[in-house]
């Protein structure tokens, strides 16, 4: 299985996140974290499909399993493939969700307590 590698970046005003297969820099971007997903699903264990969508009024993105997320103003860009429960040698990415304006994001582990987010889904990732 091909393995590519996730990077998450993050902006503020108001605190928001966006998925790439680039290094992010510049335009107000950090990079947060990054981690190792599938480009195709894992046919020796079971995998789902993460798609990213994104939306601008600003520039945000949302993260759903499954299937495509187009709708609503979201528009998919990016897609791969994760765990959908806890495996060896696997990390913890849980997603977590906020309003005004609605956007999400991942943290490694647990949300941390009074951050304002509430947990939308987790799915595992390889480390590295």
């Amino acid at each position: 299985m091909r393995t590519i590698t996730i990077y998450v970046g993050e902006a503020h005003d108001p605190n928001r996140c966006i998925f790439s297969q680039q290094p992010i820099r510049g335009g107000g971007w950090k990079t947060r974290t990054s981690f190792k997903a599938y480009s195709q699903p894992d046919i020796s264990r079971p995998s789902v499909r993460v798609s990213v969508a994104e939306v601008y009024g600003p520039h945000r993105t949302m993260v759903l399993l499954d299937e495509p997320l187009n709708g609503a103003g979201w528009k998919e860009y990016l897609s791969f493939y994760v765990f959908r429960h806890e495996q060896d040698e696997a990390k913890v990415i849980t997603i977590g969700e906020a309003y005004e304006p609605h956007r999400c994001m991942p943290f490694e582990g647990e949300i941390p307590s009074g951050s304002g987010w509430t947990e939308k889904l987790r799915f595992w990732v390889l480390r590295g």
